[in-house]
C-alpha cells in the first residue's frame, strides 16, 4: 500500500499530536506500508530533523510543503497558513499516486475529498462550529477514524454519519519504550542537573500541558498537594510543562498555596524518553481532568496509555472519555473538580502498596492491546477492504 498521510502540524513539535503522527506513520511504514509524510514548512525553535527529535527509525519520508507561516499574527494569519497549506497539499496530492490518503487535518480533507475518494479522515476533536464543512466531510470522505466510541455515537446521533462508516480506534503506546527499571536507579539517572530527585520520599507526579489551550487541573492539583503535604513529611512533587509560559503560571499556583520550594520541581518540558523516566521513577501519576465537553466526551489522550505502561499507579478524574480505558481495577478514579477527593486518591495509593501494585500491574496488562502497531495493522486492513 502506497499512503500519503497529509496533515497541517508542525514538525517536529513538543505537542503530543506530533508524537501521535509519526507514531502512526513508523507503524504503518512497520506493517508494509510505503508512507509519505506531508507537513507544512514553518518557521520552528527546534532545530532538530523529526527522526533524531522524536528517537524514531527513518521507516518513511517526510515532505515540507510551502504555505505562509503567519500564524504568530492571529486569527486571520492563522486562516492563511491554513488555506495556503491546503492548496499546496492538494495540488502534491493529486499527482502522488497513492492507494489512501491518511489525515487528522479537517480543512485538507474536506478539500481533497472533492477530487480523491480515497481520503480517510482521523477526528480528534468533536465539530462545534463550521457545520457545513464537516457535513461536505463527512459525506465525501471513505472512513472516519474516531478516537473513542462516545465521538462515534455522536457522529451518527448528531450528523447522521452511517454507522459502517467510522471505525473507532483509540490513541496508542509503544511499549517498547518502557524498559522495566527499579524506581532508584531512575532518580539516580535523572538527567537534569539542576533538579535533584529524592530518594526517600514518595513521588506525585503530573506530566502534560494545555489541550487546545485548555488547562488540564493543575489548579486544583496543586492544591490537593499542598493538603496532603500539611499532613505529611514524605511526599515530592514532579511536574513538567510544555513551555517557560506554563511554568511561570503553575510556579505562582504553588506560591498561591504557600507550597515551600523544597517541595516540588518543575520542568519546562522533557523530552519524550525523560518523560518516559519520569512516569516510571514516579510513586503515583495523576491525570486530573476538568469536566469540559472536550475532556470528558471526546479525548484519548496519549498520556493515559504511557502512564499506563510505565508501571506506576494512576489517579484520574471519572470521566466517560477515561472510562471506555480505565476502571476501578486498573486505575484510582475520583471525581473531577473535587480537591478533597483527589488528594484521597493521592494518598490512597501512596498508603496501601500491595493495592498500588496491583492496579499498576493491571494496567500494564490492559495497555498491551492498544499498540501503536496493532493499531496501524487494523487500519491498513479497514483501508485495503475499501
Amino acid at each position: 500500500m502506497r499512503l500519503l498521510y497529509i496533515t497541517n502540524a508542525r514538525m517536529p513539535t513538543e505537542k503530543a499530536h506530533g508524537w501521535q503522527i509519526v507514531k502512526m506513520c513508523e507503524a504503518f511504514a512497520k506493517a508494509g506500508a510505503y508512507v509519505e509524510l506531508f507537513v507544512p514548512k514553518r518557521r520552528n525553535h527546534i532545530k532538530e530533523d523529526a527522526f533524531s527529535y522524536y528517537g524514531i527509525e527513518k521507516r518513511f519520508n517526510i515532505q515540507y510543503l510551502p504555505c505562509l507561516d503567519l500564524v504568530r499574527f492571529g486569527k486571520l494569519g492563522f486562516y492563511v497558513q491554513v488555506f495556503t497549506f491546503t492548496v499546496s497539499a492538494v495540488l502534491v496530492s493529486l499527482f502522488k499516486k497513492s492507494d489512501a490518503i491518511y489525515s487528522r487535518d479537517e480543512v485538507f480533507s474536506w478539500a481533497e475529498s472533492f477530487f480523491r475518494k480515497n481520503v480517510f479522515y482521523e477526528m480528534h476533536d468533536y465539530p462545534r462550529s463550521h457545520g457545513w464543512l464537516y457535513k461536505g466531510l463527512f459525506k465525501r470522505v471513505a472512513k472516519i477514524v474516531s478516537t473513542n466510541q462516545i465521538k462515534k455515537n455522536q457522529l451518527m446521533k448528531e450528523f447522521g454519519v452511517p454507522e459502517e462508516k467510522i471505525i473507532v480506534a483509540s490513541n496508542g503506546i509503544d511499549l517498547a519504550n518502557f524498559t522495566p527499571a527499579s524506581k532508584e536507579s531512575l532518580r539516580n539517572k535523572f538527567p537534569f542537573q539542576t533538579a535533584t530527585i529524592p530518594q526517600h520520599k514518595k513521588i506525585v507526579s503530573y506530566i502534560g500541558n494545555k489541550t487546545f489551550g485548555q488547562p488540564k487541573g493543575e489548579a486544583r492539583l496543586v492544591e490537593a498537594f499542598s493538603q496532603l503535604s500539611k499532613k505529611r513529611d514524605d511526599i515530592f512533587f514532579l511536574l513538567t510543562v510544555i513551555n517557560h509560559r506554563e511554568f511561570k503560571e503553575v510556579e505562582s499556583i504553588f506560591q498561591k498555596h504557600s507550597v515551600p520550594h523544597s517541595s516540588y520541581w518543575i520542568q519546562a518540558h522533557a523530552p519524550r524518553p525523560v518523560a518516559h523516566m519520569l512516569m516510571q521513577l514516579s510513586d503515583v501519576l495523576v491525570m486530573n481532568y476538568p469536566n469540559t465537553e472536550h475532556y470528558a466526551q471526546f479525548m484519548s489522550p496519549i498520556k493515559m496509555f504511557e502512564y499506563m505502561a510505565s508501571g506506576t499507579p494512576i489517579v484520574s478524574s471519572d470521566l466517560p472519555s477515561i472510562r471506555e480505558v480505565l476502571n476501578e481495577n486498573n486505575a484510582v478514579l475520583v471525581e473531577p473538580g473535587n480537591t478533597e477527593a483527589l488528594a484521597a486518591g493521592i494518598n490512597k495509593v501512596l498508603n496501601d502498596e500491595a493495592f498500588a501494585k496491583r492496579i499498576a500491574a493491571q494496567a500494564q496488562e490492559d495497555v498491551k492491546k492498544y499498540g501503536w502497531n496493532k493499531r496501524a495493522k487494523a487500519l491498513i486492513s479497514m483501508m485495503h477492504a475499501i
